[in-house]
C-alpha cells in the first residue's frame, strides 16, 4: 500500500512521527553508547593506573632496599647506569632519584637502552614530593606524565621511584577509538534496522489513514450516502493503540452513515411535500384568477376602484402561480429527474396562435346574477 502523504507536516518543517520515533531511538542509544564508554575507559584507565601503582610500590621498594651507594662514584661510562643508581629488576624507563647528606643523583635507562639524567627542574619536582610512600601524578615536563613514589630509608636518604603513564594512556585512547569505532557502526545498523522496524510497525497507521483519506474522497453532499469503506479488522485490535484508533474509527464512519441516512430521509420529505404543496396550488390560484377575469367581464360597468383590484388580483395571481411553478420545477430537479429538450419550430407555434384567436367567437355576454361554475 502506498504511503499516506503528509503535506501539511512537509510545508510546515515538522518531522513525521516515523522519524521522530527513529531519531529518538538513536539519541537514546547514542546515550547509552557513550555512557557505557565513558564508564569503562574511566574503569579501564583506573586498572591500569592501580596496576602501575602496585608496580612502582614494588619498584620503590626494590630502591630503597638496593646496596649502599655512599661510595659508588657518580659517573658511569656511557652506556651503562652510573653504580649509584643500579637497582635490580627495574624497566626500561624507570625514573631512580637518590639523596644523601645532599648528594643528588638521579637519571633513568631509556627505551633504547641509553642513561639519561634529569633535569634540575626535573629533579627539584621530584624532590618536592611528600614522603608519604603513596604514588603521586607528576608532569616532568619532556618525560611526560609518571606516577612517582618518595619515600625515606631507615639511613634518611630520599630515593624516588617514578614510572611513566604513557602506555596506560595509549591502551585507553586506543580503547576509545575501538569503542568509539564499534559504537558508530552499532548505531548505523540501529538506525537501519530501526528504520525498517518503525516503518513496520507504522503500517497499520498508515491503513487507517488510507481509509480516512477514501470517505474523505467520497461526495457526501447530497443525494442517498452509503459509506462501505471500513478498517479492516487485523487493524481493530483493541489492544493496541493503532487499533483502538481504527475502531474508533469505525465507529466514526457508522455513525456518520447513520447521520447521513436520516438526512436524506428529512430532505426527501421535505422534498415530496414542496412538490405536493405546489401541484395543489395550482388548482385554487386557477380559480382565484378565473374569477378576477368572470368578474371584469360581467355586463354593465364596474366602479374603476373594483376594476383595479380585480386587475391586481389577476396580475398576483399570475405572479403566485409562476411561482409555485417554479416550485414545483425545482422539487422535480431536487429529485433528480432529468430534464427533456426537443427542437421549438416557431414559425408554426406563431401560425398556431393567430389560428386560435382568428377562430375565436364574439365575448360570451353573462346573465347577471352570481357566476355558476360546473
Amino acid at each position: 500500500m502506498a504511503e499516506v502523504p503528509a503535506p501539511a507536516a512537509r510545508a510546515s518543517g515538522r518531522w513525521t512521527l516515523r522519524r521522530r520515533l527513529v531519531v529518538v531511538l538513536i539519541a537514546l542509544l547514542g546515550t547509552v553508547a557513550g555512557t557505557m564508554g565513558v564508564v569503562s575507559a574511566l574503569a579501564l584507565r583506573g586498572s591500569l593506573i592501580g596496576q602501575l601503582d602496585s608496580q612502582l610500590l614494588a619498584s620503590s621498594g626494590r630502591a630503597a632496599g638496593a646496596p649502599d651507594r655512599s661510595s659508588t662514584p657518580p659517573t658511569a661510562p656511557d652506556g651503562e647506569l652510573p653504580p649509584g643508581l643500579s637497582v635490580p629488576g627495574q624497566g626500561a624507563g624507570t625514573i631512580n632519584l637518590f639523596v644523601r647528606n645532599g648528594d643528588t643523583r638521579s637519571g633513568y635507562i631509556d627505551q633504547a637502552g641509553d642513561f639519561q639524567e634529569l633535569t634540575k627542574a626535573q629533579v627539584t619536582t621530584l624532590k618536592a614530593l611528600p614522603t608519604d610512600g603513596k604514588p603521586h601524578a607528576v608532569d616532568l615536563a619532556e618525560l611526560g606524565s609518571y606516577r612517582v613514589v618518595a619515600t625515606t630509608t631507615t639511613n634518611g636518604d630520599l630515593v624516588v621511584t617514578g614510572l611513566s603513564t604513557a602506555e596506560a594512556t595509549h591502551t585507553v585512547r586506543d580503547y576509545v577509538a575501538v569503542e568509539a569505532g564499534v559504537a558508530a557502526l552499532g548505531i548505523m545498523l540501529a538506525l537501519v534496522a530501526g528504520m525498517m522496524l518503525v516503518r513496520r510497525e507504522l503500517r497499520p497507521l498508515e491503513r487507517v489513514a488510507a481509509t480516512a483519506t477514501r470517505v474523505a474522497e467520497l461526495p457526501l453532499a447530497r443525494g442517498k450516502v452509503v459509506l462501505p469503506e471500513r478498517v479492516a479488522t487485523v487493524d481493530t485490535d483493541p489492544g493496541t493503540e493503532v487499533g483502538q484508533v481504527g475502531a474508533a474509527l469505525n465507529q466514526l464512519l457508522g455513525h456518520v452513515e447513520h447521520a447521513l441516512a436520516a438526512r436524506h430521509e428529512s430532505e426527501t420529505q421535505v422534498r415530496q411535500f414542496v412538490a405536493d404543496a405546489s401541484h395543489e396550488l395550482r388548482t385554487p390560484l386557477a380559480a382565484i384568477r378565473g374569477y378576477a377575469e368572470l368578474v371584469r367581464h360581467l355586463p354593465g360597468d364596474l366602479p374603476p376602484d373594483a376594476l383595479q383590484a380585480m386587475s391586481r388580483v389577476e396580475s398576483e395571481s399570475r405572479r403566485m402561480t409562476a411561482l409555485v411553478e417554479d416550485m414545483l420545477l425545482l422539487a422535480r430537479l431536487d429529485a433528480g429527474r432529468p430534464l427533456g429538450s426537443d427542437d421549438v419550430d416557431l414559425a408554426t407555434l406563431a401560425i398556431d396562435c393567430s389560428r386560435g384567436r382568428a377562430h375565436r367567437g364574439p365575448r360570451p355576454r353573462v346573465a347577471a346574477g352570481p357566476p355558476r361554475w360546473r
